[in-house]
């Protein structure tokens, strides 16, 4: 049960870094659309919106994006799967920042529509419309185009890509010789890694820093992953990268919706994005004795009040520190006791009865 969780825990983070990347190289994909036609057909996928009374500011210099990543039980023929990875993307061409906030995929939402309360990720059952409903209201941010990928593509696009130019410490280095030595790592140094020796990378634990080792190695790939993509956003290599995944990718931006983006993100790099957290509170509760993920109202509204801040903003505005306002105390178990009160209704938070 150990492994598998921690199985989960890395194909998250894979397929969040891929995204990344898939965000930047689809947008840049119009310079040789006239080439990838079909594939962007393929990929055209409209939805028609349920709506949530979240309101549009029409800002023509920003947008939001939706970007999911989904998983399915290869073994349920009919399994449509749920969200795995569910992140808000505020992209703002005055500041030239890309904005990243994920939403965790247990968070207790009230999915749109439905009138009763689960984790965000079932909304999908329910469809694109609803999912993107579920977050709206969830956010208070209106998502202007989502781009939707399942997890099968995902290895065959960093292969496609060529590799990431890592550095390998020594520790890394040894360890995987002697444990894994089919994967034929390389010793101390800067080196091209291959698709699974770069994701082993992401991996590694097995020193005296752990998990804060483990945290710094998964920043260098995603920071090595973004600036390296700048020479791979060209129209020869996005060829080889959406054919590769091409089939696995939806989304309702148009080709001219592409073609208007690529300016932007042509010159993009790590510089250019940040990350916002919410203050995520993990409880157990409810018949099942599930865990879910809590966060407060105050919370959702600190958050929402800073990716607005990111959508209106043009380069004068000093924007906000993305952790100003969060609680930093860890909740007592009383106090999570009530939130969990406070969110589902139920008196008594183990039986789920009112």
């Amino acid at each position: 049960m150990k492994s598998r969780t921690k199985k989960r825990r890395y194909r998250k983070w894979v397929i969040r870094t891929v995204f990344i990347f898939l965000f930047l190289s689809l947008v840049t994909v119009g310079y040789s659309y006239f080439r990838l036609n079909k594939t962007i057909d393929q990929m055209y996928k409209p939805v028609e919106r349920i709506n949530t009374g979240v309101s549009n500011d029409e800002n023509q210099e920003s947008r939001a994006f939706l970007l999911l990543g989904i998983d399915r039980d290869s073994k349920k023929q009919n399994d449509v799967g749920r969200t795995d990875v569910i992140i808000i993307a505020i992209v703002n061409d005055k500041t030239k920042k890309i904005t990243l906030t994920s939403i965790p995929r247990d968070t207790y939402v009230e999915i749109a529509g439905k009138g009763y309360k689960d984790k965000i990720n079932a909304a999908y059952q329910y469809g694109i419309a609803t999912t993107i409903a579920t977050v709206e209201n969830f956010a208070n941010i209106y998502i202007d185009n989502y781009i939707l990928t399942n997890y099968d593509g995902i290895y065959r696009a960093i292969k496609a890509i060529g590799g990431i130019r890592l550095y390998v410490d020594k520790d890394l280095s040894k360890f995987v010789q002697k444990e894994i030595p089919y994967l034929n790592y390389p010793d101390e140094g800067y080196h091209v890694l291959n698709a699974d020796q770069a994701l082993y990378f992401a991996r590694f634990r097995h020193d005296s820093k752990g998990d804060f080792g483990r945290n710094d190695r998964q920043q260098q790939f995603i920071k090595a992953f973004i600036d390296q993509s700048t020479e791979i956003r060209s129209p020869l290599k996005i060829d080889k990268f959406l054919d590769a995944i091409g089939s696995g990718i939806s989304t309702d931006l148009t080709k001219s919706d592409m073609i208007s983006l690529a300016k932007q993100f042509k010159d993009y790099t790590s510089n250019n994005i940040e990350s916002i957290h919410y203050k995520a509170i993990p409880a157990r509760f409810g018949p099942q004795d599930l865990w879910y993920v809590l966060i407060t109202d105050q919370e959702r509204e600190r958050v929402s009040g800073l990716l607005k801040e990111r959508l209106n903003a043009d380069e004068n505005t000093v924007l906000t520190d993305p952790t100003v306002g969060m609680d930093q105390r860890e909740p007592t178990p009383a106090e999570i006791k009530e939130l969990i009160r406070e969110q589902t209704g139920w008196e008594n938070p183990k039986s789920g009865k009112r």
